[in-house]
């Protein structure tokens, strides 16, 4: 159960843009609280969250949480849910994670080492971050969610995360277009002493 199921499309497209939908608010969100005054809507930023959203989580996020539930399923089982839990937290947003800073950067980009380099840069400090955030929801979620709302659900509490990302991103790109590339300086030519007659 979604909020785009209405429109009699796949589920996973319908699942994607209930995604996109809510990284643009957290964008949205992010930009009133923490762009300067005057300063003009970061559209690109709104476009990255959406299309990350729709493309690299959403298809996956359809199938892995029925796919953790079928292989542990039910919530009466303590170590079932401590199973649940670290195989989400361990793998799946590790892949989450590794794509997003993969994706945002190549949008702004359309360099692929940069991009590469950007996961590596930013990957363990949003896996602290999101560790810090993410199992407390997602304890929630797995043991009183039914599965057809948990991405509903994870959508909402998304939105705090969102603006957190959105941040991230806007930060970086900003760092990038600052920094003063350097121009190869030419050698001034030593000028010879003037012999005396």
């Amino acid at each position: 159960m979604g909020l785009f199921d209405f429109l009699g499309v796949h589920p996973i497209l319908a699942v994607g843009l209930e995604c996109a939908l809510f990284a643009v608010i957290g964008s949205i969100l992010s930009q009133l609280v923490f762009a300067k005054k005057n300063q003009r809507w970061d559209v690109s930023n709104m476009m990255s969250m959406a299309s990350f959203s729709l493309l690299w989580y959403a298809p996956p996020a359809f199938y892995w949480y029925p796919l953790l539930e079928s292989w542990y399923p039910g919530t009466e089982n303590t170590s079932f849910i401590v199973y649940k839990l670290l195989l989400d937290q361990l793998l799946f947003s590790l892949y989450v994670l590794s794509s997003f800073w993969f994706h945002s950067t190549f949008v702004s980009t359309l360099n692929l080492q940069q991009s590469i380099a950007a996961v590596s840069n930013n990957l363990f400090a949003s896996l602290l971050s999101n560790w810090c955030y993410w199992p407390f929801v997602q304890i929630i979620n797995i043991m009183y969610v039914p599965v057809e709302y948990k991405i509903l659900v994870l959508n909402i509490a998304s939105i705090p995360w969102n603006m957190y990302c959105s941040y991230s991103v806007s930060q970086q790109n900003a760092k990038a277009t600052s920094s003063p590339t350097k121009s190869p300086s030419k050698k001034k030519k030593k000028k010879k002493p003037k012999k005396d007659d």
